[in-house]
C-alpha cells in the first residue's frame, strides 16, 4: 500500500501490548504515527 499511496497517511492506536516486537515491521510498511491508548480505573 505504501508503494501505490505514499501519500496516504499510515497510522496505528494500540494498547502497547506487544509493540516492541512489531516496531520493524510497522516501519516497514509506512506507519510514520502511533498511538498509545491507556486506560484505568480507580
Amino acid at each position: 500500500m505504501h508503494e501505490r499511496y505514499p501519500h496516504i497517511i499510515k497510522c496505528v492506536s494500540t494498547n502497547g501490548l506487544m509493540l516492541e516486537d512489531s516496531l520493524d515491521q510497522l516501519e516497514s510498511v509506512g506507519v510514520k504515527t502511533i498511538t498509545v491508548t491507556v486506560n484505568a480505573s480507580s
